[in-house]
């Protein structure tokens, strides 16, 4: 699989999937084969030392949108020496589905590497793992 570094709004720079098996729109790719979804996104905000308690309302939205999400497991710390959470579910929509979303924080930004994979795929959230590790600032 190809891969390539893109910029996220001027705060660093992430791998993202790339290829014949890879649909993209703007920051939404989509691997049809595997049903696997990965999104990035970007909001403005000032979390810097209080980021357990965007993660708990990260996982609240996360409810609100999907009631039968049923959170995983979840961890605060740092990828690639800068501060991030992981947090990890499942939810049931006819089809059996696994989250993994990393949220990397910046003074002023929160990037958000969302990551939806049906469970028989489960293998696939590898990649979501890689591709988080490689975040740069």
């Amino acid at each position: 699989m190809a891969l390539n570094r893109q910029s996220l709004e001027g705060i660093g720079t992430i791998e993202v999937p790339s290829g014949p098996e890879w649909e993209r729109k703007g920051n939404q790719f989509y691997n049809p084969a595997l049903g696997m979804s990965i999104i990035i996104q970007n909001q403005i905000n000032g979390f810097s030392g209080r980021e357990q308690a965007y993660l708990e309302s990260y996982n609240e939205v996360n409810l609100r949108d999907a009631p039968n999400w049923e959170r995983g497991p979840e961890q605060l710390g740092q990828v690639a020496g800068h501060v991030a959470a992981r947090t990890s579910g499942r939810f049931n929509n006819g089809t059996a589905m696994i989250t993994r979303d990393y949220l990397f924080f910046a003074p002023f930004t929160t990037v958000l590497f969302q990551s939806r994979v049906p469970a028989k795929h489960a293998d696939a959230l590898a990649l979501t793992d890689y591709l988080a590790s490689t975040f740069r600032r």
